[in-house]
């Protein structure tokens, strides 16, 4: 079941069944990450209009409906084009429109040339970076645009209550099932514990918000991780100050800060240093925290072995559509590798017992009441193997999932910061740098939002252009960037 996911037929014929099941005639994608990460985490999260990494995945619903991908930031043409190369290697014959929301009008983006970007990219600087519109207000506003008239499943990056509230009487709009309830870890570990899922799940509990009382906060934290071992016996605590949202933000490695989990230190200490790592996050208190059990991973030359694992529940069953090995430092996300083989991720024998745990997450979630829709879960591969945390959204992945099954070959997923000095230029340029040097750029719209004096760039790296040890990949990818982005 599980090598499948390297058969384009395979996520042929799984995207053929989620619109057949959804009854729809036309799909349309859109990334609206606001919806996703919590307000006490956008300020880590500059530009979230330009976290817009559905193009891809969107081009590959071609291959089976007519698909529209929404955008509210520009892409650069060279990402465009690659979508065009992922229809043609599909045989797409169904219509791909890139609408961007312009002003008062929707502009088409889907075939662009290189020539007519700089128009285009300059007015959006000038005119449009700084207030993206909300898409229930693009829908509102060009719904007839959009549907023309189809029945049209919806893919936002997460389904939630606010879409079911805003199109519970569009007759026109199909809806995947709602992911919202998931966001809260205590709620869906009860549920999937009362389901006899609790192998499978790592135990913890939650803490109470403090109404933004920072100093409460940190203080029910700390009480939480030095009765954790009295509550759970011989199992270490790990806190996230939030338990929702982007998890590498609220995260607290016990080995990034031992001070804060050492019983005796003293207690101002402890308190100080998680103060300040609160206002250095942003973290102010205002949402619940969580503390679960602590497995430390095992680590290799890449560091620390972690899974992650896409994929689509379809009725009763949940069907993988990706498999990652997850690039972290500290808890921080930096990457992420697409191999061809998934045993080389580091799952040390353990495919036999993902399979197990896929297909019994398959069978419980429809009686939770997800039925239809995106599913992930993060795995340590150790003896006792367990889902170390799940989301319900399409997320970052799905560019890397698409190119690896679409065209093949071991991938690198990896985002580097440069500093911006001439910003127009940069947007104009920097994608056809890497493109010619064979590395394949998306969610370009990020390049209009710097943060903090910075450009964030993602790529996809093919692996044959990083033959080179393992521990030395982030450096030389790293290099790769700085080379082709140099003097721009």
């Amino acid at each position: 079941m599980l090598e499948q996911i390297f058969d384009p037929r395979y996520r042929i014929e799984l995207n053929k069944e989620i619109v057949q099941r959804a009854g729809a005639e036309h799909v349309v994608l859109f990334d609206d990450v606001e919806h996703v990460v919590p307000d006490s985490q956008k300020g880590a999260l500059l530009g979230l209009a330009g976290y817009q990494r559905m193009l891809f995945d969107g081009a590959a619903f071609s291959a089976v409906a007519p698909t529209t991908v929404l955008l509210r930031a520009p892409f650069h043409p060279v990402e465009l084009a690659i979508a065009q190369t992922i229809r043609q290697k599909l045989g797409a014959k169904n219509q791909l429109r890139v609408l961007l929301v312009f002003g008062e009008k929707l502009v088409d983006q889907t075939n662009m040339s290189i020539s007519e970007w700089p128009n285009l990219a300059t007015k959006f600087m000038e005119t449009a970076g700084g207030n993206p519109e909300s898409f229930f207000s693009i829908f509102q506003n060009h719904r007839e645009e959009i549907f023309q008239g189809r029945k049209s499943l919806l893919l936002p990056m997460q389904t939630q209550g606010c879409h079911h509230h805003f199109f519970v009487d569009d007759q026109l709009a199909v809806l995947l099932s709602d992911a919202e309830p998931f966001n809260d870890k205590n709620w869906s570990a009860d549920q999937f514990l009362s389901h006899g899922l609790g192998h499978y799940i790592v135990p913890g509990q939650d803490i109470p918000e403090a109404g933004g009382n920072q100093a409460g906060f940190a203080e029910a934290v700390l009480r939480a991780i030095d009765n954790f071992p009295e509550q759970f016996p011989g199992m270490l605590p790990y806190a996230k100050l939030e338990k929702d949202g982007v998890s590498g933000i609220a995260s607290l490695d016990p080995i990034e800060y031992p001070i804060i989990y050492d019983p005796r230190v003293n207690w101002d200490q402890r308190m100080g240093d998680l103060l300040r790592v609160m206002r250095e996050r942003g973290v102010d208190g205002s949402v619940d925290g969580r503390v679960e059990q602590y497995r430390p991973p095992e680590r290799d030359e890449l560091g620390a072995k972690e899974i992650t694992i896409g994929g689509f529940q379809v009725g009763d069953t949940l069907f993988p559509t990706s498999f990652g090995r997850m690039l972290l430092q500290g808890p921080i996300f930096k990457g992420m590798l697409h191999l061809s083989s998934i045993e080389n991720m580091g799952l040390n024998g353990s495919t036999a017992k993902v399979g197990d745990i896929l297909y019994s997450f398959g069978r419980v979630l429809p009686d939770t009441g997800y039925h239809f829709g995106y599913v992930a879960v993060d795995l340590i591969p150790l003896s006792d193997i367990r889902v170390n945390d799940y989301n319900f959204r399409r997320g970052g992945r799905s560019a890397g999932e698409t190119l690896k099954w679409v065209l093949g070959g071991d991938w690198y997923d990896y985002e580097y910061l440069i500093p911006v000095t001439d910003h127009q230029q940069q947007v104009l340029e920097i994608p056809q740098r890497l493109y010619d040097r064979g590395v394949v750029p998306y969610s370009t719209s990020l390049l209009f939002f710097p943060e903090q004096g910075k450009l964030k760039i993602k790529v996809l790296i093919p692996m044959t252009l990083l033959r080179v040890p393992r521990d030395s990949l982030h450096e030389t990818a790293k290099k790769l960037i700085m080379d082709a982005v140099a003097g721009v």
